[in-house]
């Protein structure tokens, strides 16, 4: 069995991507809001991305009590 784990990172800093040899990393900084409504109009497609967001959207609205992040 497979597992992805989802963390909530905050105050980060931006500095120089360090990326493995052939690997591609899109990063952008959105709104939650902008984010949730690409993943419903297909600006974000991918599934580990969309779950991700709703996690998030939950847990910040308090409907993922009990759940550690």
């Amino acid at each position: 069995m497979k597992k992805i784990s989802y963390y909530l990172a905050q105050d980060l800093i931006l500095s120089e991507r360090r990326l493995d040899e052939g690997e591609f990393l899109e990063v952008l900084t959105l709104p939650l809001d902008t984010a949730m409504d690409m993943a419903l109009t297909g600006g974000i497609c991918d599934s580990k991305s969309i779950v991700g967001l709703h996690w998030l959207a939950a847990y910040l609205s308090g409907r993922m009590r009990g759940v550690p992040i």
